[in-house]
């Protein structure tokens, strides 16, 4: 039976005003195939394998960004902690555009992103096998990224620590957060002022994901002007 993965984010995408183009259509396809394959034959990737699971869960929840911030031209983008590569892999999908760079401190979670990268045929993308924390002050990283992504890592007083290294002066953070974004904002509020960063909620409901709707807080951190 066919998967129905790339048509339920199309749809979900639609309600947003995206398109995808035939080519970004099929690199879905193969990255959804890839990590159903993966995961029953090789790694425990995700419990999300349904197609449903994977368009909303995974794809449609890493590409909800690009509705809580702008991402400029040509930016470039490090994911830390990727996993299977989310969210920057679906994010450069659908922003061609971008450079990415990918953070991973598991080898085999990083494999499995460069066969999405080889398979799918997707350019400008670095992989980095490490730890956010050991890497963000290494030259050639460090003030290199006008955007740094992190989705189900760390509690923010962690997280900012971590990625606002990597950032140049007006580079964002920006952190996929639950019902608790608040709570953890307030938690990081001192580490916040450290670091000299302005930090706001951005909610952002994704179509398709059930009823009620679900709903993603993004925290975005800025540093203050």
């Amino acid at each position: 039976m066919p998967s129905e993965t790339v048509p339920i984010l199309e749809a979900a995408l639609a309600e947003w005003g995206i398109a995808l183009t035939p080519v970004q259509r099929q690199q879905f396809a193969d990255y959804a195939d890839l990590l159903v394959e993966w995961n029953a034959t090789k790694l425990n990737l995700t419990r999300l394998v349904s197609d449903s699971g994977i368009a909303i869960g995974h794809f449609l929840d890493s590409l909800a960004v690009t509705r809580a911030t702008e991402i400029g031209a040509k930016a470039r983008l490090v994911d830390l902690g990727t996993g299977a590569g989310f969210p920057g892999l679906p994010i450069k999908i659908l922003r061609p555009d971008l450079r990415l760079t990918l953070v991973e401190g598991t080898a085999k979670k990083l494999r499995f992103c460069q066969t999405v990268v080889n398979q799918c045929k997707i350019t400008e993308v670095e992989l980095i096998h490490g730890r956010a924390e050991d890497l963000c002050n290494e030259p050639g990283i460090r003030g290199s990224f006008d955007i740094a992504t992190a989705r189900a890592v760390a509690p923010m007083v962690k997280l900012l620590p971590w990625a606002v290294p990597f950032l140049k002066r007006k580079g964002i953070f920006v952190a996929w957060k639950g019902p608790a974004a608040a709570e953890e904002m307030q938690h990081a509020a001192d580490v916040a002022a450290r670091l000299h960063q302005s930090c706001r909620i951005v909610p952002v409901t994704l179509p398709l994901s059930g009823e009620p709707p679900r709903t993603d807080n993004f925290i975005l951190c800025q540093r203050e002007e």
